[in-house]
């Protein structure tokens, strides 16, 4: 997910790559996958050491 983010790709480009569609509704899935893969990787780079 962070990958099509960094390629510049809009929300409804990664709904529409992703086989969610490309209203609100696909746009909105791919919004909150966006949030999740950014919260996930902060997570992570918190674990490692300094």
């Amino acid at each position: 997910m962070l990958e099509r983010s960094l390629d510049s790709l809009t929300a409804r480009g990664i709904a529409a790559a992703s086989g969610w569609g490309d209203r609100k509704a696909g746009e909105h899935k791919a919004v909150a996958a966006q949030d999740l893969a950014l919260t996930e990787s902060a997570a992570l780079e918190k674990k490692l050491p300094a």
